[in-house]
């Protein structure tokens, strides 16, 4: 059974200042390995390798070293280069380097292999950093891998250990016998280099080094290039009177070579003895004076001891226990790595995400709803990208299927529909109105006015007094006179009654029309578009939020930008944010004991951030609607949201960010944390401040979780038993559209008749009472005069039978 070994990858951060010095000071420090001959002959030897990979155009560092050593290993680390960062690595890029998934079926990966040696006897030296000024050793080679392609992968290994050092005797002997023969000076001094060139490099502490490189491109003549030159960057530490490092290819057994190499193996390796101040010349890690060079792999360990309360998940928890914490990150908690997240009492405070597009956001939203769907909680989902919902969908269990209402808008065949306006009393209609207001406001600010805000408040307040009203019902409002009357007839409010009688219908038409251009223009943009219509012009919800809730559904909303559009995605996003505001409200008539909590997640959260979000921060906890908020930056929220977010959020978490945000952040971490801490995070790497036991923590490191690995086959089911319980065939809604259409023309039609009818009735009433009139004046008239009127009268006669 092979010796355990584990990976680890290291970074340091931007702004260090070690030289490579330290390097000396850690190669120092090394522990003599397991490699006695019967190990060997077992196979359960000991490796320690350090090594430099470019993978992705990204260089990285990472230390092979035997699992029992590891802590002395990152102690050592630690102590050699304070600050650097250490994180155990699960996937090994020498392993990845002859699998070749990086490349289409179209492209094959070429590999070239070989390893760097002295090119003279090892008693000569080479440069070492002490010998140059201004330049670090190191550079040539980094900066030479800062330039490949994509495509290319380069693995540049060194494998170390301790040796006895008879090879230092070869050289001592020539020293002694150079001082009592003159003629082999004379041969000392014409091919070898002088006294103290040997006595400086067997003079100190030494290392059996093996130097191999591998290289991966899409055709053979650009890795065999890739090898030489990358093997040319070592011809820095060249001295001209002592040693070299040159290449020498390897071209018979390739594959037995690259397995020692994946190994750490010295076998089938040309080795030999480095001083430490040679080797370290050649390797050490990055600082400051290398910044300039691209696709470096930067990292901080950044100072900070979590809370002592920190809620710690470990396997031996029981599941009860486990269930009332969600894992999000792990941390260096008592000298240990430990896995931790939030409590649910603490979860009811909110949360609030934020960094960087590609920074891990989404993958901590994800695994955080996995655990609550594993949890058989109830929650909701709003994501902008599709990317989240479309993940989640393959963590839902089995038992949870029934549960999920998938709501797709852009699913050409079937659809989930949901009605804006319901609400069960006056001050859910009030709220709605004002979400809907908020909406619009977000979507046109620009041409947004206080003529416009008026007239469509008034409008959505006196079609929240009917049940069954929709959005389209906007455009007839304000278009439609005898609709308009029919719903001002009914008006119970004298305010809005005032307001179409007194003022609205008051206008001259053109007056109304530029009132009302605004407000057609953009209801008509929703209503015109096929796939908003079919959601939101219906008469009633698919599904009811408040049950959702109460029962625990799973609601997974996809609003992709990509297939429905920007505003489109904002409207339906707000508005349902806006009914589980309302739903969340209706749960006042319960106890609070017996409300059960309902999570919900809002990917991109700017696209809905309207000011109704203030309620709903401040007012949502006491509901028990639990909120976890994602965004890229501040500057994306209105100026009253952010004053909400930090006003009411109780656990907050930053990724890498902008220059401007880690200004904000750093006065938010009470200068705990620099701006320039802030910006030069790493991937998943996360600077938090937690509610923990209601009580605010002080800000600490950490890293978040891994993409969970649960996944199903449950997709397909889980999408086919929502879309048959709660969405609608689209051609079935549009024959029910076209026949209610045609309905209401019908309906016109007959009102019309009678309009016409009673307009006429109208007219001959009038005209009656006209002649009357003037009989009663003239009573005298000629019988030329009696005549004209009986022909009059007989006319109208004629012309009422027409």
């Amino acid at each position: 059974m092979a010796t355990p070994h584990v990976l680890l990858e290291l970074r340091t951060g931007r702004d260090s200042a070690h030289t490579p010095e330290a390097s000396v000071q850690l190669f120092s420090a090394l522990p003599e390995l397991h490699n006695e001959w019967w190990r060997r002959l077992v196979g359960q030897n000991e490796h320690l390798s350090v090594e430099i990979i470019t993978e992705n155009q990204q260089i990285y560092f990472q230390i092979y070293t035997p699992l029992r050593l590891m802590e002395y290993i990152k102690g050592t680390i630690a102590a050699s280069y304070p600050g650097v960062m250490m994180a155990e690595l699960k996937r090994d890029m020498i392993e990845a380097l002859d699998k070749p998934e990086t490349y289409s079926q179209e492209q094959s990966s070429f590999i070239s292999i070989g390893d760097i040696a002295l090119k003279r006897a090892e008693y000569l030296p080479l440069k070492t950093y002490q010998d140059f000024k201004d330049l670090d050793p190191l550079a040539p080679l980094l900066s030479t891998l800062s330039k490949l392609d994509a495509l290319d992968r380069v693995a540049i290994q060194f494998c170390i250990t301790l040796d006895s050092e008879e090879w230092k005797n070869q050289g001592q002997r020539l020293i002694e016998t150079n001082k009592s023969s003159d003629l082999l000076n004379e041969v000392i001094t014409g091919k070898h280099p002088k006294k103290a060139l040997i006595e400086k490099k067997i003079k100190p502490s030494a290392l059996k080094v093996a130097i191999r490189m591998a290289v991966s491109a899409h055709t053979n003549e650009r890795s065999q290039l890739l090898l030489e030159t990358v093997a040319s960057s070592f011809g820095t530490v060249t001295e001209s009177e002592g040693n070299s490092l040159v290449l020498r290819k390897i071209y018979f057994w390739k594959e037995q070579y690259l397995s020692m190499m994946q190994k750490r193996s010295f076998r089938r390796t040309r080795s030999m003895h480095l001083s430490i101040d040679e080797l370290a010349s050649i390797l050490h890690l990055p600082s400051s004076s290398l910044e300039p060079i691209q696709n470096i792999s930067w990292g901080k360990n950044l100072m900070g001891e979590p809370p002592e309360n920190l809620p710690i998940v470990t396997r031996e928890m029981p599941i009860e226990q486990k269930k009332e914490i969600n894992p999000f990150a792990k941390t260096l908690y008592k000298n240990q790595e430990a896995v931790y997240g939030l409590k649910r009492e603490d979860r009811r405070r909110h949360m609030y995400v934020i960094g960087k597009t590609g920074t891990g956001k989404s993958t901590l939203l994800a695994n955080m709803a996995i655990n609550d769907l594993k949890n058989d909680e109830g929650l909701c989902v709003i994501d902008p990208h599709g990317d989240l919902v479309e993940t989640l969908l393959n963590y839902i269990p089995s038992r949870r299927i029934n549960d999920v209402i998938y709501f797709d808008p852009a699913d050409p065949e079937r659809t989930v529909q949901l009605n804006l306006f319901e609400g069960e009393n006056v001050a859910h209609r009030e709220l709605i109105a004002s979400g809907i207001v908020s909406v619009f406001q977000k979507l046109y600010a620009y041409s947004w006015g206080p003529r416009l805000e008026y007239i469509l408040r008034n409008a959505l307040l006196t079609l929240l007094k009917s049940e069954t009203a929709r959005l389209s019902d906007i455009i007839d409002l304000l278009t439609n006179k005898k609709f308009r009357d029919s719903l001002v007839e009914e008006l119970d409010d004298p305010v809005l009654k005032n307001f179409w009688l007194y003022e609205f219908n008051k206008l001259q038409d053109r007056q109304r029309t530029e009132a009302i251009a605004p407000i057609l223009n953009k209801v008509g943009q929703f209503v015109s578009s096929p796939l908003i219509r079919d959601v939101v012009n219906s008469r009633k919800s698919s599904f009811s939020i408040e049950e959702a809730m109460d029962q625990g559904k799973i609601v997974l909303v996809n609003l992709s930008q990509g297939k429905l559009g920007e505003d489109n995605a904002t409207l339906l996003g707000a508005m349902l944010i806006t009914k589980i505001q309302l739903a969340a409200m209706s749960r006042v008539h319960v106890d609070e004991e017996h409300r059960r909590d309902f999570y919900l997640y809002v990917d991109e959260f700017q696209n809905f951030a309207t000011e109704s979000f203030n309620k709903i921060l401040s007012e949502a906890r006491k509901y028990r609607l639990n909120l976890i908020l994602a965004n890229q930056y501040i500057a994306q929220i209105p100026e009253e949201v952010q004053k909400a977010i930090f006003g009411n959020c109780g656990s907050i978490v930053s990724f890498v960010m902008g220059a401007e945000d880690a200004a904000a952040f750093e006065r938010e971490y009470g200068e705990r944390y620099t701006k320039e801490d802030l910006v030069s995070l790493s991937k998943h790497q996360i600077i938090n401040k937690l509610s923990i036991d209601n009580m605010i923590s002080r800000p600490f490191p950490a890293f978040t979780l891994g993409p969970a690995k649960s996944t199903n086959k449950n997709r397909g089911k889980v999408i086919k038993v929502s879309s048959e319980r709660y969405a609608k065939r689209k051609k079935s809604l549009d024959l029910a559209a076209e026949f209610q259409a045609n309905k209401e023309r019908m309906d016109q039609t007959d009102e019309e008749k009678q309009a016409q009818i009673a307009e006429e009735q109208r007219r001959a009433e009038i005209n009656k009472k006209a002649r009357e009139a003037e009989g009663s004046q003239k009573p005298k008239n000629n019988k030329q005069n009696q005549g004209k009127n009986s022909n009059q009268n007989h006319n109208n006669q004629q012309n009422k039978k027409n």
